[in-house]
């Protein structure tokens, strides 16, 4: 394992939600649903209903936004991350690096779902690494600290 894989990795094993403040709760909050307010309405777009009906022909297992039964957890994550970014893929969170928290949510959700974690804590640890950990800046150095 390379030493930024290990990096994430040891943050992501030791992160612990109840160590966040209320700042970052907020914020975490606050992207969630800026991203679930961006799946709505990206919900009719053709990209959105061309990735729910290859999410609505893959079987069990996570929720798909908008299908009645769940697909396997990548088809989920990919047709649900269609919806969040396909009317807001130029949003940025950190412009050094490009790239937003909400990139990495659908994936998070999927796989916390099947894991049977509990929504609120399915993401934290993501989008704090997104924000200020080594993968979220050139070089390994950390980005700034962003607070909304």
């Amino acid at each position: 394992m390379d030493d930024l894989t290990q990096a994430i990795a040891d943050f992501a094993v030791g992160f612990n939600p109840d160590d966040m403040s209320e700042a970052a709760v907020q914020a975490m909050t606050d992207h969630i649903i800026d991203a679930y307010g961006c799946a709505l309405a990206g919900f009719d777009e053709q990209p959105a209903r061309i990735a729910r009906s290859l999410a609505s022909a893959a079987g069990p297992g996570a929720s798909v936004i908008g299908l009645a039964r769940p697909a396997t957890p990548e088809q989920a994550a990919f047709a649900n991350a269609v919806m969040v970014r396909c009317l807001d893929f130029n949003d940025t969170f950190n412009s050094r690096t490009g790239g937003h928290p909400s990139d990495m949510l659908a994936g998070i959700v999927a796989m916390a779902e099947m894991a049977g974690l509990p929504f609120p804590w399915r993401s934290p640890a993501a989008f704090r690494s997104a924000s200020r950990g080594p993968a979220s800046s050139p070089r390994g150095k950390a980005a700034p600290r962003r607070t909304l």
